[in-house]
């Protein structure tokens, strides 16, 4: 089947992996532009163009998919199936139209739930212990369509958004396989999604991740969860940002606090600080110019005082 893969972040890689396997014939990939990153602001490809490349794949970067321009490039291809997953853009009528097969689009998290730009993110931001996989069918809103497929994942109170992208990539393949056995019936029929239920999410941005000691500590840690790897939960000391890379709930500690931020630590293994309510055991933490370290390692080269706390910055 002739499918034009469009898809951006290592979460789209995984799913284009899953159609080239299920027998998809991949003949154009389309991405997001290239980006400028790191200190030299150097343009970076997304990770599927790199992907296709690779696999020798013809890549197309739109500005915007809806440009009259690029809609003639996916009627000429004339595709049997378009597929998206995180691609980052809304697909125009005059492109859901062409594919015979329709458009698809793998989007981690049960539908209508978090619908948007952040599902990953959003769902450990507010704690939730269930997410997984929705396949459905594009129409010209932001993930209203027919869901095909839903498969539920288990966030547990480790996870992150690192992992939890693990584990929502590895379900997308089992998703994209068993879509591949319904074709044999022909094209699958959706079940409409019930919009009174639907919540959105938007992206995630860096400033998210600036911790505000004030709140709770569950509601910090879940920060902590979603802002992990990247782009980073983080405070200050003496002046100085520190990433908060992992953290655990303090259950000796569940009451309001007078002193938020303030860290409490015998200056050995233990580095514990206080929330508005409760308090939270850190157990990484990346200091500003260093790699990323385990508790004791920081406190073996940095002496705290009765004073320290950590600070928001605003």
């Amino acid at each position: 089947m002739k499918t034009v893969f469009m898809g951006t972040p290592d979460f789209s890689v995984s799913i284009a992996e899953a159609l080239v396997e299920n027998g998809f014939e991949i003949t154009a990939v389309v991405t997001q532009p290239d980006k400028a990153a790191g200190r030299g602001n150097k343009l970076r490809p997304s990770p599927v163009k790199v992907w296709a490349e690779n696999a020798h794949i013809s890549v197309f970067q739109p500005e915007k998919v809806r440009a009259e321009e690029f809609i003639d490039v996916i009627e000429q291809i004339k595709p049997d199936l378009i597929v998206t997953a995180a691609f980052g853009q809304i697909i125009p009528k005059a492109i859901l139209d062409i594919p015979e097969f329709g458009c698809i689009n793998v989007h981690a998290s049960l539908l209508p739930k978090y619908r948007g730009a952040s599902p990953i993110q959003q769902a450990l931001m507010d704690g939730e212990q269930i997410t997984g996989i929705s396949l459905m069918y594009m129409n010209e809103k932001m993930d209203e369509g027919d869901v095909i497929i839903s498969k539920s994942v288990e966030i547990l109170p480790e996870d992150n958004t690192g992992t939890l992208f693990e584990k929502l990539a590895e379900t997308g393949k089992l998703v994209i396989a068993e879509y591949a056995g319904m074709l044999q019936n022909g094209k699958p029929t959706g079940t409409p999604q019930d919009n009174t239920l639907a919540t959105y999410c938007k992206k995630i941005s860096k400033e998210q991740g600036n911790i505000d000691w004030t709140r709770d500590c569950r509601d910090i840690l879940n920060i902590v969860r979603a802002m992990t790897p990247s782009p980073g939960a983080y405070t200050f000391l003496n002046g100085k940002r520190i990433k908060i890379i992992s953290a655990r709930i303090n259950n000796k500690i569940n009451n309001e606090n007078e002193n938020p931020g303030k860290i409490i630590s015998d200056n050995k293994t233990a580095l514990t600080v206080l929330c508005g309510v409760g308090a939270l055991d850190i157990v990484m933490l990346q200091p500003e110019g260093k790699s990323v370290q385990h508790t004791k390692d920081f406190l073996n080269g940095y002496k705290l005082t009765a004073d320290s706390a950590f600070e928001r910055n605003i």
